[in-house]
């Protein structure tokens, strides 16, 4: 029965996919349930660092109990439909009654530094070349929106896209001056630790996802490439109503070769010796 046998799930946020709305629980979810259910008179304690988003992430703490509702589904979906309001109260429930505990690590002694980068030679020129191809996308949008309406804002995906592909060209622009930094504080014998905002990991996937059966990739993956990539290919139709009016689709080209002519004037910028439009 597990009477004097306390169970520690550290990481416990990798069995948060219990109770998906789409797909089977994982295997590690099951596995943590299986193991409290083999053990019910056992002391459990979660522990992690990465916090729930969502009611479904907290699934498989069955410790928690269900709060007299008659499963945790239908607690689940009263909270999520109360709002985020009903989670804070249900955050706070936990803490009042001695169920939930949150600390942080001490910041005394610690100093904190901004650094200002200087550009890498040539970035500013593509950046500027980015900005123009963006301008020119955003006109093609504006066409598109015009006579191919969808019930979908695209002009509003547009913008979303827009805003990470700058994010990771301003990102990609810092990497010289860490790397640098990174190497003088091991130099000078400190430990060196880089947070990173993204891994990467989905770009990757999906660059090895397009690549041909017997291809490898040989290079890094680009994420403002990817970006695009995925901004031309998601959201820009290839068929919908109104590609069958041979004149809606005669003046859609003409605008799209305008603006293809427009960008190969373009001249390239000289980035670190890589030479790109943006």
């Amino acid at each position: 029965g597990g009477q004097d046998v306390l169970l520690v799930f550290d990481e416990c946020h990798k069995a948060k996919n219990l109770c998906t709305t789409a797909g089977k629980p994982s295997k590690t979810a099951l596995a943590v349930v299986a193991l409290q259910r083999a053990l019910p008179h056992a002391r459990v304690l979660y522990c992690s660092a990465t916090g729930a988003s969502r009611m479904e992430h907290l699934g498989y703490m069955t410790r928690l109990g269900t709060w007299g509702f008659n499963s945790f589904t239908e607690f689940r979906q009263t909270i999520e439909d109360s709002g985020m309001g009903a989670m804070e109260m249900f955050s706070m429930g936990l803490k009042a009654a001695g169920a939930y505990c949150c600390r942080t690590l001490s910041y005394t002694g610690a100093e904190f530094e901004l650094t200002h980068v200087a550009l890498p030679p040539g970035f500013k020129e593509a950046y500027d070349r980015a900005a123009e191809m963006f301008q020119l996308l955003h006109r093609v949008f504006l066409l598109v929106d015009e006579f191919l309406p969808s019930h979908r804002s695209r002009l509003s995906q547009f913008w979303g896209y827009h805003l990470r592909f700058f994010r990771q060209m301003l990102i990609s622009a810092k990497v010289p001056a860490v790397v640098r930094m990174a190497k003088e504080a091991v130099e000078g014998g400190m430990c060196v630790v880089i947070g990173l905002q993204s891994t990467g990991a989905a770009n990757i996937a999906q660059a090895r996802a397009d690549l041909e059966e017997e291809e490898e990739l040989d290079d890094f993956v680009s994420a403002p490439q990817m970006v695009m990539q995925n901004l031309i290919e998601k959201q820009l139709p290839d068929a919908a109503p109104g590609f069958d009016n041979p004149r809606v689709l005669d003046f859609l080209l003409v605008q799209l070769y305008q603006c293809v002519r427009i960008w190969k004037e373009v001249e390239y910028a000289d980035v670190g010796g890589q030479y790109m439009k943006g």
